[in-house]
C-alpha cells in the first residue's frame, strides 16, 4: 500500500510538471508570435519598448546573471542581502 501511494504521488507530480512545461511552451510559443506580429510591435515601439523573444533557458541565464551582479553591487554598498 505504501509503495502504491509514493508511486501514484510520483505519477501525480510527474504529470503537473509535464503539464507546466506544457503551459511554458504553449505561452513562449504564444509571445513569440505576438513578437513576429506587426501591429503589436508598432504598439510596443510607440510605447518605447523595444521587445526581443528570449528562450525560458536563456532567460533564465540572464536573470541569475543579473541576480548575482546585483548581489555584488549590494554587498559593495553595504547593503545587507537576506
Amino acid at each position: 500500500m505504501r509503495c502504491h501511494s509514493f508511486r501514484h504521488a510520483f505519477q501525480l507530480c510527474s504529470r503537473k510538471k509535464r503539464r507546466a512545461i506544457l503551459i511554458a511552451k504553449k505561452r513562449s510559443a504564444a509571445l513569440k508570435d505576438a513578437f513576429d506580429d506587426a501591429e503589436v510591435m508598432d504598439k510596443l515601439l510607440a510605447l518605447g519598448i523595444t521587445p526581443q523573444f528570449v528562450s525560458g533557458e536563456e532567460q533564465r541565464n540572464i536573470n541569475a546573471r543579473d541576480i548575482a551582479a546585483w548581489k555584488q553591487v549590494a554587498k559593495d554598498a553595504g547593503i545587507e542581502v537576506r
